[in-house]
């Protein structure tokens, strides 16, 4: 069986990759986006994520967060995902149970 990335939502977030607890690796916005692009399925444009997860900051600053905790969601999950220059989502063939 591949490798399976478990995300609980329910209560606290609790991030498994083969049984094995995640949940402590990313912060906050990091947790807030990966589990946003498991649920919502699809490709979402950068910008876009930057505008949802930072909206109180300056495009330039939004975009520079999202670039640093996408670098932590990639350590950990960027096999389940499908990460281009301006757009990033789940892989839809990927092992991942919500």
């Amino acid at each position: 069986m591949p490798p399976q990335l478990r995300l609980s939502m329910l209560g606290s977030l609790q991030i498994e990759i083969n049984e094995a607890e995640q949940s402590k690796v990313l912060l906050a916005k990091g947790q807030a986006m990966l589990c946003y692009l498991a649920l919502m399925g699809g490709m979402h444009s950068r910008n876009a994520l930057a505008g949802l997860l930072w909206r109180d900051m300056d495009e330039a600053f939004a975009l520079r967060n999202l670039r640093v905790n996408l670098s932590k969601v990639r350590k950990l999950c960027g096999a389940y995902m499908h990460i281009e220059r301006r757009a990033l989502g789940m892989d839809e063939s990927a092992n991942v149970w919500l």
